[in-house]
């Protein structure tokens, strides 16, 4: 079933959706599905704008629309005046490219200049946006903020030259969806990656936070059968890649 409020093609699915459906089972939890049509939604205050630096609850929290935001939220720390953030799994950002210019992007410094699609309000704007405000400053790279269907769409279709994602979604894209394009560099070291609930809302964060800690530690786990599924890697085997580099990871 779709969520409420969908419009287009939202039906939810993959990694995350198959982790979060584990999780409510295990718990023994009612899952009802809120659709939020922007990435900027899930941070936006009474107003629906985003306001970096101020601290409050975001509305689909503060509403009590929403009691646990399941996705992979980079650990920012503005995001952390406006949610309490669970590590969920180790991940990386990566640079997408077409395969015939993978040889032009080799270095992070190869991108100054380029077409850029990202979403706002993500970690990877706010790493492009940091980086044309200081070493890409006399180069800087022209940003296009897309919606999330169309960073992969953009760079496949050649009106961008490029897209982050963390490494999750990158190495899914690359194998399953759009053939044609390729993991090119690492930016940065490992993230960990988080859910999200509100700032007081200790139980349920604890909650979460045992869920994770037992799928890692066993091999035999729901996560590593999520992982070899979407990414042919076990979740060990795919932490290794990413720390390793990206020659392996392409």
């Amino acid at each position: 079933i779709e969520p409420k409020g969908c419009t287009k093609a939202c039906q939810n699915s993959g990694a995350m959706y198959d982790l979060v459906v584990e999780y409510a089972r295990v718990n023994h939890l009612k899952l009802k599905e809120v659709y939020v049509p922007e990435w900027s939604g899930l941070f936006e205050n009474e107003k629906k704008v985003v306001v970096e630096g101020e601290t409050y609850t975001p509305q689909i929290i503060k509403s009590e629309e929403c009691d646990l935001i399941p996705n992979s939220i980079t650990k920012l720390p503005w995001r952390e005046k406006l949610l309490r953030l669970i590590p969920a799994y180790s991940s990386r950002k990566l640079v997408i490219v077409r395969k015939d210019q993978i040889k032009i992007y080799q270095k992070v410094k190869d991108l100054a200049g380029k077409r850029a699609a990202t979403q706002k309000a993500t970690s990877f704007a706010t790493w492009l946006e940091g980086q044309n405000a200081s070493a890409f400053k006399a180069n800087p790279v022209r940003i296009d903020y897309v919606s999330e269907q169309d960073q992969l769409r953009n760079v496949d279709k050649k009106m961008a030259d490029f897209t982050i994602y963390d490494a999750d979604g990158a190495l899914y894209a690359v194998k399953k969806s759009y053939p044609n394009l390729l993991v090119s560099l690492a930016i940065g070291d490992i993230d960990e990656l988080c859910w999200a609930t509100d700032r007081s809302n200790v139980e349920l964060a604890n909650s979460v936070e045992k869920f994770f800690d037992e799928q890692k530690m066993d091999p035999k786990s729901y996560l590593n059968k999520v992982w070899k599924k979407y990414f042919d890697y076990s979740y060990k085997d795919y932490v290794d890649v990413i720390s390793l580099g990206l020659k392996t990871a392409q």
